[in-house]
Formats: C-alpha cells, structure tokens, sequence
C-alpha cells in the first residue's frame, strides 16, 4: 500500500469506533456521522477516497465499509479531550522528564528548575474541592498475633516511631493516608506475598480545600464548571496527570525512591498554596486515595479495628496495575493498547 494512502487510512481508521452493524452497550460515548463526511474532515484527496475506504474495517467486527455507510464516531468533546491532553504533552513532556532527571541529582532544589517555579505556580491557581464522601478506610500490615486498636491505625508519632518516605511525604512526615475501600486500603499496604491486614473505617465530617489530582473522562462533572462551560484546565498539569509522572511505581526491591520526587515536590507545592491534602488514583487497585497532610485532624473511628483478607483478584490486581494516562490498567490489557 502507497505510504500516502497508509496515512490517510491510519487517520480515518482512528475515528471510526463502530458500524452500522454493531450496537454499542458497553457505555462509550458515540456519534454517529457519514463515512464522507469523515474523509472530508481528515482532508482526504477525493480521488483516494476508494483506495481509503477499501483498508477501512469495523473495529468491532472487523467488516468492510461504504461511503454512505453511517459509522459510530467520538463526540467532539471527547475528541476536544484528548486533543487537549495531546497538547499539553507535546508541550510539557519533555520538559518534565527533564525535570524528573533534574529532581534525581538535585532534590532538594526543584524551585530553582524554570518547570518546578511553573508547576508551584500553576498549583496555586487550582480551585479545591471539599471531600463529600465521608467514609474512608486506613490499613497496616499484620505484623503480630496481638490485634490492633484504633491508635494504631492513626498516623505514626515522628517521635516514637520511623516514618518512611511515601508518594506525598518526606521521611519522618506524619499524615494521613486513606483509601476509599477496604480492599484498596489493603493493597495499599501489603507486599507481593502478604494478605492479611487490619483495617480501620474513619468517617470524616468535612475536608475542604482539598487538590484534586485524579485523571477525568471528557464527560465527568470536573470538566465543566458552575455555568455548564468546558473548564481548559491549564496544560502543565494535564501533563502532569495524563503523563503518569505523578504515579510511577518504585522499584520493588530498591531502598531509593526517584518515583517519588516529582509527586513530593507537587505536595509541596500544595502544602505552599494551603491545600489540605490531595485525592489521587491509587496505582495497586481499581480505587481511589485520600492524603490529608495534618495529621491531628480529627477523624471519627467507626467501628474497630477489623481483619481484610485481600483476595487472590485483588493482590494480582496489586502486583498487576499500573497508570496508563491517570488511570489503572491492568497488565493483561497492555496489548489492547497497542503500547507495546
């Protein structure tokens, strides 16, 4: 195949999620245009468009197409979503993995980087969000026979106990970590061979002010504001969030953490403009967390302490996962992605 008609049929390709023959149920949003109209767009010379349309498949069933055919499509603003993630990575992602290498030798003076002085800038200009779920769950590993209590699933004291190094604290800085769900709590904490954790509910009466560092569909509420208008977030942090520099698992069997630079440097900065804490994806489970960085908040206990046993789906899910543009993918989806 001729390497101009290899382009063009790659760019239509893209476009087309379905056909006539195919009904969609599995919640993907879709538009539904005419096949011409879609070579019109992507500036296909008119006398190629037989040549296009005879590569052209369903990706679903894998069948031919027509000219005249109706064919599922991305909506524009989901289209408008992914153009805007695009943007900011070919603006700012080698700018970050400079800055990235930059924090490995120098980790202490990411302010003094031209992207570190940006990204404490454009933290400050983020609106905080209040947490309105108010149960949250806090896990440690079953390291005794003797059952823990409600204290010890509380922040450590710097001053009795070693606190290491996490994704959004320094060693020896004490917050709180939570987890939306027992389970995620639990795979949070435990290392490829443990299962066993004690796991205690906290029910939080209001946080506010709180930085929002999770990745968002095109159609979630946080893309619009109060008005019902497309919110352009700025294109440093969709890099940031959508390039997966904030949740790069460490290795496994190294006492040095470079993963963790850019996300403490970023919590930093969010502790510089008074956000209480940040809601982030979690990178061992299909969940979410929560780190508040006062840890003399207040939180309710509900209940006691109690024993979660983390499944044998859920501890492969652990080992298996990691952030693929801001959200878990399992390994066994790698292929799928075509990013291999």
């Amino acid at each position: 195949m001729p390497k101009q008609i290899e382009r063009y049929v790659e760019k239509v390709q893209e476009d087309i999620l379905a056909c006539p023959n195919e009904q969609i149920y599995d919640g993907t949003a879709v538009s539904w245009s005419y096949l011409e109209d879609i070579l019109i767009d992507r500036k296909v010379p008119k006398r190629l468009w037989s040549d296009v349309i005879e590569q052209l498949r369903c990706p679903r069933c894998q069948s031919t197409l027509e000219i005249w055919y109706k064919v599922g499509t991305k909506p524009q603003f989901e289209i408008r979503h992914e153009q805007r993630i695009e943007k900011a990575q070919k603006r700012y992602g080698e700018k970050l993995f400079e800055f990235t290498n930059f924090l490995r030798s120098n980790p202490y003076l990411g302010a003094l980087h031209p992207t570190g002085k940006q990204i404490v800038k454009e933290i400050e200009k983020f609106a905080g969000a209040s947490i309105t779920d108010p149960n949250w769950f806090r896990a440690r590993r079953v390291d005794s026979p003797i059952p823990m209590t409600i204290d010890d699933l509380r922040p450590p004291s710097p001053k009795k106990h070693k606190i290491p190094e996490g994704r959004f604290n320094h060693f020896g800085q004490p917050c709180w970590y939570l987890s939306d769900d027992p389970a995620v709590a639990a795979a949070e904490v435990t290392s490829a061979n443990e299962r066993l954790t004690w796991v205690q509910e906290w029910k939080i009466e209001k946080v506010s002010n709180v930085l929002d560092l999770r990745a968002w569909q095109a159609d979630d509420d946080r893309t619009y504001d109060n008005e019902g208008e497309t919110i352009d977030f700025p294109l440093l942090p969709v890099a940031l969030i959508f390039g997966d520099y904030l949740s790069t698992k460490p290795e496994k069997e190294s006492s040095w953490r470079p993963e963790y630079f850019v996300p403490r440097f970023v919590a930093d900065a969010a502790r510089r403009a008074r956000f209480s804490g940040i809601r982030f994806r979690s990178t061992r489970s299909f969940g979410e967390n929560l780190v508040l960085f006062n840890a003399q908040i207040p939180l309710e206990p509900v209940g006691e302490p109690k024993l979660v046993w983390l499944e044998d789906r859920d501890a492969e899910r652990r080992d298996g996962l990691f952030l693929y543009q801001g959200f878990p993918i399992s390994v066994a989806d790698i292929p799928d992605l075509g990013i291999l």
